[in-house]
């Protein structure tokens, strides 16, 4: 129990009140493991919603937007598309030879 001798019962009453309050929603420490597996739920949770959320828009759409929805959603970028494997790095970056400069 706490030293009540210095504090009146009322001060004494709200300081362990105050503590407990702290100690319930101090919560859990963030660790690297504790926030990847966090971050896992939670993109699984936005996946799902998303999902979710573009079945509902695809349901919405008329018959002859639906088809172009599919085409676009299924057409490659220009990023995907164009650039051959070959010249880019593992990272994502493009594989540039180094330029002479003219004088």
């Amino acid at each position: 129990m706490y030293c009540l001798g210095i504090y009146s019962r009322k001060q004494a009453i709200s300081m362990i009140i105050y503590q407990a309050e702290a100690t319930r929603t101090h919560g859990m420490p963030v660790t690297p493991v504790t926030f990847l597996a966090w971050r896992t739920k939670y993109n699984e949770k936005m996946a799902q919603k998303k999902a979710m959320e573009d079945e509902e828009k695809f349901r919405a759409l008329a018959p002859k937007e639906r088809e172009e929805y599919k085409k676009h959603a299924t057409r490659l970028s220009g990023m995907k598309s164009n650039i051959p494997q070959d010249k880019l790095l593992t990272h994502g970056t493009f594989f540039c030879r180094p330029t002479t400069i003219r004088t």
